[in-house]
């Protein structure tokens, strides 16, 4: 299987080709309800992190969203 090589929160990461950004929510041990995905700047809906594929070279940002008064 072929790896890919991309940017998590700016830190670089090698996954495997076909992953989705579902599946890299699910390595980082993180719930995806919590969790606002930004792919190279532009900002995912919750629907679509189980539908978008990872390329090479792009860049991912997580950005754990927190309610709070």
């Amino acid at each position: 299987m072929n790896k890919l090589t991309v940017s998590v929160n700016g830190e670089p990461r090698t996954i495997f080709a076909g992953a989705k950004v579902a599946d890299i929510l699910t390595a980082a041990k993180l719930d995806a309800r919590t969790v606002l995905v930004e792919l190279n700047e532009t900002v995912l809906q919750r629907h679509e992190y189980p539908l978008t594929v990872i390329k090479d070279g792009d860049k991912m940002e997580f950005i754990r969203v927190v309610a709070g008064g």
